[in-house]
Parts: structure tokens; C-alpha cells; sequence
């Protein structure tokens, strides 16, 4: 494994020690990807929030900006937009590139 790799699967598996209501099962770490699997132990967190449009310019400007969507504290896209941003952060601190 690749020292990205390490890291990719280090992050991984420490991503319950960042999130308390989650734990993982199976993952496996591909060249460019991972699999896994996320269960979140707190029922009252959906995913993503899906917001309506106002006719205020400025909100309209705001949704088209995050494609209307708003990633909610603690789900499943909040915890992979963190894992990534996280080892793309080690990566590029340390000197390596994805290209």
C-alpha cells in the first residue's frame, strides 16, 4: 500500500474518533476511492437538507452557489466531506499530488 493509502486507511478508521455517532463496518481502500460502510447511531440526523427558494436575489445567489443543497452537521455527507478534505489536506501538506 501506498503511503496515501496509510493514511487514507488511517483516517478511516479514526473517523469515529472525530464523529461520536458513528460507527463503521466493512471499507475497503481502492487506488483512488474507498468503500464503506457508515452507520449513524443518532436517529434524528437526516443527510441533507433541502432548502426552498425565496425570492430574495441574494438567497437565490446563495442556493445556486451550494446546489441547493445544505449539507446537515454530523451526516453522512458531513463525514465523507470531512475524511476527504482531511487526507487531501495531509497529502498536500506533505508534499504529494493526485495528478
Amino acid at each position: 500500500m501506498s503511503e496515501i493509502g496509510e493514511i487514507a486507511q488511517q483516517f478511516w478508521v479514526d473517523v469515529p474518533c472525530h464523529f461520536k455517532n458513528v460507527c463503521l463496518d466493512e471499507f475497503i481502500l481502492m487506488p483512488n476511492h474507498i468503500h464503506g460502510i457508515i452507520t449513524i447511531t443518532d436517529k434524528n440526523i437526516v443527510g441533507v437538507e433541502h432548502v426552498q427558494t425565496l425570492p430574495n436575489q441574494q438567497h437565490v445567489q446563495h442556493l445556486q452557489q451550494n446546489k441547493y443543497q445544505h449539507i446537515i452537521k454530523n451526516s453522512v455527507g458531513s463525514i465523507v466531506r470531512q475524511y476527504k478534505s482531511s487526507v487531501t489536506r495531509w497529502c498536500k501538506h506533505n508534499g504529494f499530488s493526485f495528478f
